[in-house]
């Protein structure tokens, strides 16, 4: 429900409101344009490439979003929540053999090309991943379409499916998964899909189609990919009409109230009215029901599901949406003052512009001078910015720069099937000598936070601070002179010798190791490729610590400064390298820790290019993808993070509080308050209100 994707690689649920509401193409410039910036260009213009290997950041934010799925996740809180689904998936049941639940879609959703969104669509998107192999596909495939869970879909009706599973599902891989994959259009992709099957080899068969020009679920339609310059997208008219912008209402409270009101055009003209409301608790749900009287209208769908606390209204199809907005926003209304809700979200969704413009600018700086220069309204920066960029954005005319807490996190590893990367005292060393509070705090001016597990503190449910013991064991908060005796002590451990062994000397200062040994031969030199200083500073910074600390044991480690486009293809599509750096921006369940370390994902294309393999971290993540409790599964999730934190596949660096600019007399956001901050949002293509 939430892509992985490379920050520098995304883990995927759409927001519900994207979904429900013949293309007229925007000229380049023409009409209301909304104008970002970007400073590292796409890699594909094909859906399936970028949900696969492709899933850079940069591809998200063009290519993720188009695509329907079954759930979707609230806006701020991130809950589960309906998108195209009519109602909650049914109980997963034993049945024959499998375990089984269905599903029913809403009728009337439409592709961009006007036709009509129905089970076939699904069962084919889901069936046609597993028939091409989501471990070969490999990427965020494998979250969407599990192989290990999910035997095959039937379609029982026009607009419902049924799941045959091997296994009962856990929330990783059911509501935060299989529901939340994203659906393909089965006239577009079903014969490309009966092409790559027939070929020698059906995965490059199908990530070299460039799918395009591919319909849309959505408000929005891919246009145009100009590489080196710039990418575009445009308002699907069959899908967000311009006559009903404003007519929508998103509304959360606190506590975790979560409804939508809305109309939406439907397959065969008309329109429709639909309310959806999510209690946040059995009171509030009770009190919602009790409304039923006055609620009830004169509806072609009307259910309440007392599983998931939640009111489903659709109103008949009506040529009158000006009379169906009024009873749905009335209706969310009379349910707002009936549970006293304190709102902490309440707007009204657009589109409200008819193009998105991308333009790429060669460095993260260049960018922020044409934010300065009001070239563009906003830059999309998932990799924050330098103090000094800062306060240049801060004290520029028109220009608004905010934060947020992060949901991501940046790290280097190993490539685990080289010596003496696979030594795992030679990663207890590395990890041990490098001083990430004096990098961050000294080098970095503070804009950086010193990290110690794969799950960043913002995501605190599932976050696990180092314990006593692991500070211990990891050097944390110790003297530079203490690091070198421990990090040494590691490496003895580990087999290795010296022709001049690193100390400390008795005046305090350190002597640099030289010529280290493993099995009585000199250690290689060791290329260490992290992103370069005009991509990402932070982590050129970082990379140059690294090195020290490695030559200082005498390690030979050369750093390499390289494209981050270079660093992904050498990582994830070729697997050579020796250690890397790199970011990955996270969903907010953590089947990362799953999906980035058992060994079943260290092939090609996989998320487990270091090759990391245990049996018994496997066993525990099997565990955790498959726990349905999310207690239990935190339980889990904390097990891992401990395990993953002593055998080190990744080290990670810091973690970074998002800051973003925005050009405040050009365009106007409903909020910027968000984990992961705007840029996380694609920039709210389908929120932002051109006032410029």
């Amino acid at each position: 429900m939430g892509f992985k994707v490379k920050l520098g690689l995304v883990a995927v649920l759409a927001l519900a409101l994207g979904l429900l509401v013949a293309v007229t193409a925007v000229p380049q410039g023409g009409g209301r344009v909304y104008r970002m910036g970007f400073h590292e260009d796409m890699t594909t213009t094909s859906y399936m490439n970028y949900v696969g290997p492709g899933s850079t950041v940069w591809n998200a934010y063009v290519l993720g979003n188009m695509h329907p799925s079954l759930y979707g996740l609230s806006d701020v809180t991130f809950q589960p929540i309906l998108s195209l689904a009519e109602d909650y998936a049914t109980p997963v049941a034993r049945e024959g053999g499998f375990y089984t639940s269905s599903i029913c879609i809403s009728p009337g959703n439409t592709w961009s090309d006007g036709t009509e969104i129905t089970a076939e669509d699904i069962a084919f998107t889901l069936n046609g991943i597993l028939e091409l192999d989501p471990i070969a596909l490999g990427g965020n495939w494998p979250y969407s379409v599990d192989p290990d869970l999910f035997d095959h879909m039937d379609v029982t009706s026009k607009y419902c499916v049924k799941f045959y599973l091997k296994d009962k599902p856990g929330l990783s891989r059911w509501e935060y998964g299989m529901l939340g994959a994203p659906i393909l259009q089965k006239a577009f992709w079903g014969p490309k899909f009966e092409a790559a099957l027939a070929s020698a080899d059906p995965v490059a068969t199908i990530y070299a189609d460039p799918g395009q020009p591919e319909p849309s679920a959505t408000s929005w339609v891919f246009e145009k990919w100009e590489p080196g310059a710039y990418a575009e997208l445009v308002r699907s008219y069959t899908n967000a009409p311009t006559e009903l912008e404003g007519m929508s209402r998103l509304l959360e409270c606190e506590g975790g109230f979560y409804g939508t009101a809305s109309v939406g055009s439907v397959f065969g003209g008309g329109y429709r009215g639909s309310l959806y409301a999510v209690a946040s608790n059995a009171t509030e749900y009770g009190t919602i029901k009790g409304l039923e009287s006055q609620l009830k209208a004169d509806t072609s769908y009307y259910k309440y599901n007392d599983a998931n606390l939640a009111l489903i209204v659709r109103t008949n199809t009506s040529n009158d949406y000006n009379a169906l907005w009024n009873a749905v926003s009335g209706k969310l209304s009379e349910i707002e003052s009936a549970i006293g809700c304190n709102k902490t979200l309440d707007f009204a969704p657009g589109p409200y512009v008819d193009a998105v413009v991308y333009k790429l600018y060669g460095t993260l700086a260049a960018g922020a001078l044409a934010l300065i220069s009001g070239e563009i309204d906003f830059q999309l920066n998932p990799l924050g910015y330098e103090l000094g960029l800062r306060r240049q954005l801060e004290a520029a005319p028109g220009v608004t720069v905010f934060s947020n807490p992060d949901n991501g996190i940046f790290y280097f590893s190993f490539n685990l099937r080289r010596p003496p990367m696979n030594n795992i005292y030679f990663r207890k060393a590395l990890d041990c000598m490098i001083d990430r509070e004096y990098v961050t705090t000294e080098l970095l001016q503070g804009v950086a936070e010193a990290a110690y597990s794969v799950v960043p503190p913002g995501n605190a449910y599932w976050f696990r601070p180092p314990s006593e013991e692991e500070k211990q064991a990891r050097c944390i908060g110790f003297s530079a002179a203490a690091k070198l005796k421990k990090a040494v002590e590691y490496l003895e451990m580990g087999g290795f010798t010296w022709q001049v062994k690193p100390e400390v000397l008795p005046d305090g200062t350190i002597k640099a190791g030289r010529g280290i040994k493993l099995d009585g031969q000199l250690v290689p030199e060791i290329e260490y490729i992290h992103p370069n200083a005009a991509y990402d500073n932070r982590r050129n910074i970082f990379g140059l610590h690294v090195s020290k600390a490695a030559n200082t044991l005498g390690i030979p480690l050369r750093n390499v400064p390289t494209g981050f486009n270079v660093i992904v293809s050498r990582v994830f599509d070729e697997q050579d390298f020796d250690m890397w750096s790199l970011g990955w921006s996270l969903g907010i369940y953590p089947d990362y820790l799953e999906g980035f370390f058992h060994s079943q994902y260290a092939e090609l294309g996989g998320q487990n290019a270091q090759g990391y393999s245990n049996p018994e971290f496997d066993a525990l993540a099997e565990a955790f993808v498959l726990e349905q409790d999310i207690v239990k599964a935190r339980e889990l999730a904390l097990q891992m993070q401990a395990f993953l934190a002593d055998e080190l596949p990744y080290v990670p660096l810091f973690y970074a509080p998002t800051y973003e600019a925005y050009r405040s007399d050009f365009i106007q956001f409903p909020y910027t308050q968000v984990l992961a901050g705007v840029s996380d949002m694609n920039g709210m293509i389908s929120y932002v209100k051109l006032i410029r």
